[in-house]
């Protein structure tokens, strides 16, 4: 069991005093996963969003390495995003939803590699908005 204290404000230079729990002194931790969201000590979503976007790259890592040359149809490799990597990227979304541009954009990053790789098209010059119209996909 860990023991940590994570303290939660907005102020940029608090001191925080030392804390003990039956003669130990508990740790300062800037953020902490708890029921699979990581809350930070300044309440941005900036690393939940990185850790969810980086697991969600490494599912989708998995499923192109297995997946890819046992089928080539565009529905079995949807399929295989939509129960194991989208999963990911949507768990308990209203808690931390995201609204900032950048957070937006590392997700749909994710979302259009799982796009050109359901199509199997990786050429510079496909559009992958069309990509995903084709598929039936919405944004995140």
């Amino acid at each position: 069991m860990w023991r940590c204290i994570l303290p939660v404000s907005l102020k940029r230079n608090e001191t925080i005093p030392s804390h003990h729990l039956s003669q130990n002194t508990l740790s300062v931790m800037d953020s902490y996963p708890y029921l699979g969201v990581t809350i930070s000590s300044d309440l941005s979503w900036d690393r939940h969003v990185t850790s969810i976007s980086t697991k969600a790259t490494r599912a989708l890592n998995f499923v192109r390495r297995n997946i890819y040359r046992c089928t080539r149809t565009p529905e079995s490799k949807e399929l295989a995003r939509t129960s194991l990597v989208r999963p990911l990227m949507e768990f308990a979304v209203p808690a931390w939803g995201p609204y900032r541009v950048k957070d937006i954009n590392k997700l749909e990053t994710v979302q259009r590699r799982a796009a050109r790789f359901a199509k199997s098209d990786y050429h510079r010059t496909t559009s992958v908005s069309k990509l995903m119209d084709d598929l039936g996909w919405r944004t995140l």
